[in-house]
């Protein structure tokens, strides 16, 4: 009865300890579990601010590619109106009296 009694002890405690390495396992899987929901749910928010980050820069691009377009554009009107421009010819006679009518001092 004694041999029975130790023998029964034994494994007794052999499953206790066998629950309590599972329990304290859990316990540790779930921290684990939890640290890494963290680290997704940050790391989703920051991917959601990346986005909007993007968004606004495709904006500007597409507003600074508008802006270009409209620059050309008016470059390319200038540069018509530059070729159809009449010079006018002055004679030297006339554009030394301007010249001296500007320059004059007054008393």
């Amino acid at each position: 009865m004694k041999m029975i009694k130790k023998y029964w002890v034994a494994i007794v405690v052999g499953i206790g300890a066998i629950i309590a390495f599972f329990l304290f396992n859990s316990k540790k899987k779930s921290k684990k579990l939890e640290k890494i929901a963290e680290k997704i749910e940050d790391n989703t928010n920051k991917i959601i601010e990346t986005e909007k980050k993007i968004e606004v820069i495709k904006e500007k691009t597409a507003a600074a590619k508008k802006e270009a377009v409209k620059l050309k554009n008016e470059i390319a009107e200038i540069e018509e109106a530059k070729e159809t421009i009449e010079v006018v010819e002055v004679a030297i006679e006339d554009a030394k009296e301007n010249i001296l009518k500007k320059t004059r001092r007054k008393k």
